[in-house]
């Protein structure tokens, strides 16, 4: 019982001080980065990389391996870089858990990011089954789907990836360690991308309550 009390007061400690922000475009841009939609990138405390928020509100053991960025359904989502797709899954069922690995590279070595939540294009996945794998900077490579409230992207980073080995146990488990992906991107340098950076548009996000998943 007193567990479950100190539990509950943690929680809404949590609760009060997580809030929605809008992610620095110059995270992205200042190294070379596209950003993953043509907008304002718009997130909570609730979900950010490693947030304590994430494995109270969601009852887990793991703590949150990405950053969700809050996205509308149907939404575009944009390649970071150019590179190259390892793997992608198709889910169609109520947990929507369809998502798609691509390896980019830094200056500093390959990194695979999870682009979760989000269908493969048609014309993508064409091009994939045909052999090739290669997108670039900017490129339309999927839209978001519908996985708990509101929708959103989950963007993970995994560094040291060196090769096209995923085992994908559940979400986003593969090849490399987790790291924050938003400081990987503020300190990394763009290696290959075609700096073909589109402009920013105005966006805006709806709250994220903490009872929402990831």
């Amino acid at each position: 019982m007193f567990k479950k009390v100190i539990t509950l007061m943690v929680l809404m400690n949590l609760s009060l001080v997580a809030g929605k922000y809008t992610i620095d475009d110059s995270i992205f841009m200042a190294n070379g980065w596209e950003k993953p939609f043509s907008r304002a990138l718009v997130t909570s405390t609730n979900y950010d990389y490693a947030s304590e928020a994430y494995s109270i509100n969601n009852n887990v053991t793991w703590e949150h391996g990405g950053v969700d960025i809050i996205a509308s359904l149907n939404e575009s989502v944009y390649a970071i870089d150019d590179g190259e797709i390892l793997y992608f899954v198709k889910n169609y069922n109520t947990d929507n858990t369809s998502r798609i690995y691509i390896k980019h590279k830094s200056t500093n070595g390959d990194f695979i990011v999870t682009y979760g939540h989000v269908m493969i294009l048609p014309s993508v996945e064409t091009n994939y089954n045909n052999g090739n794998k290669q997108v670039t900077q900017g490129m339309p490579i999927g839209t978001i789907e519908r996985f708990g409230s509101p929708d959103h992207i989950h963007f993970e980073i995994r560094d040291s990836a060196h090769d096209s080995t995923i085992y994908d146990a559940k979400f986003g488990s593969i090849k490399g360690n987790v790291v924050n992906p938003l400081d990987y991107l503020k300190t990394n340098q763009n290696d290959s991308a075609t700096n073909s950076i589109k402009g920013v548009l105005d966006g805006a996000g709806s709250l994220v309550s903490p009872k929402e998943s990831c």
